[in-house]
C-alpha cells in the first residue's frame, strides 16, 4: 500500500509491472507443500492461490516451452515488480528536492544513548585521499526525534552496541541481466522456480534472473 501511494504521489517510473508473481513446481510433493504455505499466507491477507498447469499457462504463456515439466503453480495477483535501483535513485532525488540531506560516503561510528533512548548518531566522512587515512576532524553528531536503522546486515552489529540483538545475517546474492531478443516470447509476469530458488523478472527490454543467496561475511567483494 505504501509503495502504491508513493508511486501515485511522485510519478516515479521504474519499469513497474503489476502482473503478479507466479511460482511453478516440477514435482507434486513440492506443489502440495506450496498449497499448505499458500493457505497459511491467505490467513494473513496474502491472496496466494494454487493454480493448475493450464491456468498457469494462461497467466504466463511464456512458460509453454517448459510446460511438460510443470505440475502446477501458485499465483499472487497483488504482487508487482520493478527495477529497485531505478526506484531508489528516483526517490532519493525527490527527497533531496524536498530538503532531505544525504550523507554519502559516511560511516556510522556510534549511537549515543541516554535514558534508554537514542539521543544522536555520530557519523564521520570517509577519507578521500590516499595519504589521509584518518579524518582528524571530530565526528558529526546527528540529532533527530526518531532514528531508523536500515543498514541491511550491518544493522545487527550496530544495534548490538546498544543492547538490541537482531537475528540478521549477511548474505550474498547473485543475478544476471539479459537483453530480450524476442519480446513476444519473453515473460511479463515475474516467475519463480520455487525448488531451484530462481526468480525471473522483466524490466523493460531486459530479463533479470536472480538465484539463491549464500550466508557470507561482512565484505563487499
Amino acid at each position: 500500500a505504501a509503495l502504491k501511494e508513493v508511486v501515485a504521489t511522485t510519478g516515479i517510473a521504474f519499469e513497474r509491472l503489476e502482473r503478479g508473481i507466479a511460482h511453478y513446481y516440477t514435482s507434486q510433493h513440492a506443489l502440495d507443500a506450496a498449497g499448505d504455505a499458500a493457505a497459511l499466507m491467505r490467513q494473513y491477507g496474502v491472496a496466494r492461490e494454487v493454480v493448475s498447469t493450464k491456468e498457469l499457462l494462461k497467466i504466463e504463456p511464456a512458460l509453454r516451452a517448459f510446460a511438460e515439466h510443470i505440475v502446477g503453480g501458485t499465483y499472487t495477483r497483488s504482487d508487482e515488480s520493478g527495477d529497485a535501483h531505478v526506484f531508489t535513485q528516483q526517490l532519493a532525488r525527490r527527497c533531496a528536492a524536498q530538503g532531505a540531506r544525504f550523507l554519502y560516503n559516511h560511516d556510522v561510528e556510534r549511537l549515543e544513548v541516554a535514558a534508554g533512548a537514542i539521543t544522536s548518531v555520530a557519523v564521520r566522512a570517509r577519507p578521500t585521499g590516499f595519504c589521509n587515512r584518518f579524518d582528524p576532524e571530530k565526528p558529526e553528531l546527528l540529532q533527530a526525534d526518531h532514528v531508523v536503522v536500515a543498514c541491511g546486515a550491518y544493522s545487527a552489529p550496530l544495534l548490538r552496541t546498544v543492547g538490541v540483538d537482531l537475528p540478521i545475517y549477511p548474505g550474498k546474492g547473485y543475478s544476471a541481466t539479459f537483453p530480450i531478443l524476442r519480446p513476444e516470447l519473453a515473460p511479463v509476469v515475474s516467475t519463480i522456480d520455487d525448488e531451484k530458488k530462481i526468480a525471473i523478472s522483466r524490466l523493460g527490454n531486459v530479463l533479470r534472473v536472480a538465484g539463491t543467496i549464500e550466508v557470507g561475511d561482512y565484505d563487499l567483494t
